[in-house]
């Protein structure tokens, strides 16, 4: 049996986000850049009227939150991954963790479409698009 890379597994997620958005929206996902703009409309939607406060979630709430932001982060990435270029890559954070990053430009720049994801739906005036580009802008930056 082949091994499962975590390239396969945001893929995966990144799946689920196209039919997520379906299903819930009836927008449909190209993987194109201008598709963040309809991922940027689904977090504002979820974080409406109220945005989501971790302080305030239990384990398992946050737990439940965070499978969604790999879903649309694993989305966002592939995103990235067509449009400029980019491998998934996991990240020792500590003992037994680790994290899911994204690395283009030949891996001077590195990201995690996940977890902005979690802070575009957590902390005001963030949002997906603005996080393309300005990863963008770094990789043009980098040369």
């Amino acid at each position: 049996m082949p091994e499962v890379t975590i390239s396969d597994v945001m893929k995966e997620y990144a799946a689920g986000a196209v039919k997520y958005a379906k299903r819930t929206r009836g927008v449909n996902l190209d993987y194109s850049e201008s598709s963040l703009d309809e991922i940027d409309k689904i977090l504002i939607a979820l974080s409406a009227p109220a945005r989501p406060d971790p302080a305030r979630m239990t384990t398992a709430e946050k737990d439940e939150l965070w499978v969604f932001c790999k879903m649309i982060g694993g989305y966002v990435g592939e995103v990235i991954i067509r449009c400029i270029g980019g491998e998934w890559m996991t990240k020792s954070t500590g003992e037994k963790s680790s994290a899911v990053v994204l690395k283009v430009a030949g891996g001077k720049v590195e990201g995690s479409p996940p977890e902005s994801v979690w802070r575009t739906l957590t902390e005001p005036d963030r949002s997906i698009a603005s996080y393309y580009r300005g990863l963008k802008a770094l990789i043009d930056l980098q040369g």
